[in-house]
């Protein structure tokens, strides 16, 4: 079966991929993780410049507990202010009249082939289904990973119908899973 999907990802797709991304794939925990790291690191070379600054234990001792309630804040946060930055990344660049990605297109999945094209105004890609890393589908939308840190996204309100949706769901569940399963053995 082949499904022709003109889609549209809109700012809020975007968000939500990327949101989903940081939370629920090990490219985006390892990014957290690795920004969490380089916080406290940061904290530590803040702490060393303070200790040779100063001979006073209280203030140094006062400089410590500051620092480091700053610096434990910032690692809880840490994800939601990586989606603070992806905010305000699109804005900037919404303002600058760029785009961040490619949001029109055709994107065609023909679970026949065992393909994946992408057409745009400036490119098309064929990828084959033995490229797909991981699938995962959301509230709002299928993410199809053909690379650890990202993919396609295709959007519950690009499908033309429910029907069309519900087929989409049950064959990419089929046939994914069963890709994906086959590859890790």
């Amino acid at each position: 079966m082949k499904f022709i999907l003109p889609y549209h990802i809109t700012d809020e797709d975007y968000l939500a991929f990327n949101e989903h991304h940081i939370r629920y794939t090990a490219f985006g925990r390892k990014a957290v993780r690795n920004g969490r790291i380089g916080l406290i690191a940061l904290c530590l070379i803040i702490l060393c410049f303070f200790w040779f600054q100063h001979n006073d234990w209280f203030i140094f001792l006062f400089q410590c507990i500051a620092v480091g309630l700053v610096c434990l804040l910032e690692t809880i946060f840490f994800p939601r202010s990586m989606m603070k930055f992806t905010r305000r990344k699109l804005k900037k660049g919404q303002k600058a009249g760029k785009e961040l990605f490619s949001p029109r297109g055709e994107l065609t999945v023909d679970f026949e082939n065992g393909i994946i094209v992408d057409k745009t105004e400036k490119l098309t890609l064929e990828i084959p289904f033995s490229s797909v890393q991981q699938w995962h589908e959301t509230d709002t939308a299928f993410y199809i990973y053909i690379q650890p840190q990202g993919g396609f996204i295709l959007p519950y309100h690009d499908f033309f119908s429910s029907d069309d949706l519900r087929s989409f769901r049950e064959i990419a569940q089929k046939t994914f899973s069963n890709n994906l399963s086959s590859e890790s053995k």
